[in-house]
């Protein structure tokens, strides 16, 4: 398992940045979202993966035994 996922196990608070497809450098669009976050339910993973495959077709990690689906609750 991943130092990165171990670390939201013990602890869920986290930051996701997102930038534009065009960013360069410090003056270029990005937002910092800065929560917590859960471990997806087995009901939920299903749906999530789908849509993932579906943005990112190649993404042949999502099958490994130890990937694991988060959501952020709390912004």
């Amino acid at each position: 398992m991943s130092s990165h996922t171990q670390d939201l196990l013990a602890d869920p608070k986290c930051s996701l940045t997102i930038a534009s497809k065009e960013f360069k450098g410090a003056a270029d669009g990005r937002v910092n979202l800065m929560g917590e976050v859960t471990l997806l339910k087995q009901d939920e993973k299903e749906a999530v993966k789908a849509a993932y495959l579906a943005k990112h077709p190649g993404a042949f990690w999502v099958d490994f035994g130890d990937f694991n689906w988060f959501r952020m609750d709390e912004i």
